[in-house]
């Protein structure tokens, strides 16, 4: 019922090489990992949400977006982007590094391999 996955395979060469402790590195792509699993088809989120007061949704996919959406603002206010400003990322030593966690990434429930990495790379480093 446990293992680890994309945002936690991506945080081990965040933390090794930048400096970024590991669970601060988890949850700066956290969010990006489960907007893709979103946008690729997983709505299986919405159990998250369940039984809480301030959510209600009709769908299973609606109810993934809010998640996402609580992610994001929840992150924001902690100001967990900010760990990568004034990082000059190495995205190949990243994409390498990573990819070498290859179990982590098959624990995704879509596909999550190179092209993935590179595309949430990109996408942080260009909003953070």
């Amino acid at each position: 019922h446990s293992g680890t996955g994309p945002a936690a395979a991506l945080s081990y060469p965040l933390g090794v090489h930048y400096g970024v402790p590991h669970g601060i590195g988890g949850a700066v792509f956290l969010p990006s990992v489960v907007g893709l699993n979103i946008n690729r088809g997983f709505s299986k989120y919405s159990g998250l949400l369940e039984g809480h007061r301030d959510f209600s949704f009709q769908n299973d996919s609606g109810g993934s977006e809010q998640f996402l959406n609580l992610l994001n603002s929840t992150f924001k206010k902690a100001s967990i982007y900010m760990a990568l400003d004034n990082i000059n990322l190495d995205h190949d030593l990243m994409i390498r590094e990573t990819m070498e966690l290859k179990g982590a990434l098959e624990q995704n429930p879509v596909e999550f391999g190179e092209d993935e990495i590179k595309s949430l790379l990109l996408n942080l480093t260009n909003n953070s």
